[in-house]
């Protein structure tokens, strides 16, 4: 796909990633929107996929202990501040220090069309947290759909997994990256829904929308580099 844009494009590299940037965003802007839609209006109106979708956060609810909770507090703030922008910066900082400033600008991106996608999600379809207490009820009720902090999390650590297996030369490396990235992502949708915060639908619309920043991003980003690539041919000398 990156190449059939890049070939139809008559102008320059970054207006080729700002514009390939814009429509993405529109489309899964849009794509989330249907989404949540779909889940608020259609989806929970069948009685038997509400109740299900509300049983797990009651179910973990009943197994709380002070251990538990404290370790869904440590788990829950991998996809949330500070670690997610601490781990973006840092890989923005490495790219630029090995001249390949194109990933940092791929996570950074993706991490941004997430923080404003999460946001437009929630209000086109809002939805009450589950009917359990709350463990950071300072958050508004009405934001369950989708999770922003399942999406955060697959953006950075499946990003950084993109990024890592794509360098890395032994196929234990990647396995090792695309392990973490995994089970960070399983990890921070477990201790969301256990703080009550989200349901299983909702995790999984914050994966599903962590994936496709991702994808926007990526094909941004190759477009940019296709582009760069042709014009630096057609300007070499002969």
């Amino acid at each position: 796909m990156a190449t059939s844009v890049a070939d139809r494009w008559h102008g320059g590299p970054v207006a080729a990633w700002s514009v390939t940037t814009l429509v993405g965003w529109v489309l899964l802007a849009a794509a989330m929107s249907v989404l949540a839609l779909l889940v608020t209006k259609v989806l929970l109106d069948w009685t038997a996929v509400a109740d299900a979708d509300e049983w797990f956060p009651e179910w973990l609810n009943e197994r709380r202990t002070p251990f538990r909770t404290d370790l869904s507090d440590i788990a829950s703030r991998i996809g949330d501040v500070p670690v997610v922008p601490a781990l973006v910066a840092l890989t923005a900082i490495v790219s630029l220090a090995v001249r390949r400033a194109r990933i940092g600008v791929f996570l950074i991106t993706a991490i941004v069309i997430e923080l404003t996608l999460y946001r437009l999600s929630a209000w086109v379809g809002p939805r009450e947290r589950p009917d359990v207490p709350r463990l950071d009820d300072h958050l508004p009720m009405d934001e369950s759909f989708p999770s922003g902090h399942v999406a955060a999390t697959t953006v950075t650590y499946v990003g950084l997994a993109m990024i890592i297996s794509s360098w890395a030369r032994r196929r234990f490396v990647s396995a090792i990256v695309w392990t973490i990235a995994v089970l960070a992502v399983l990890v921070v949708a477990l201790s969301r829904m256990y703080r009550g915060m989200h349901h299983p639908i909702d995790a999984l619309g914050g994966l599903l929308l962590g994936l496709g920043c991702l994808a926007v991003a990526l094909i941004a980003i190759r477009v940019y580099g296709h582009v760069r690539t042709r014009r630096e041919r057609a300007q070499a000398p002969s």
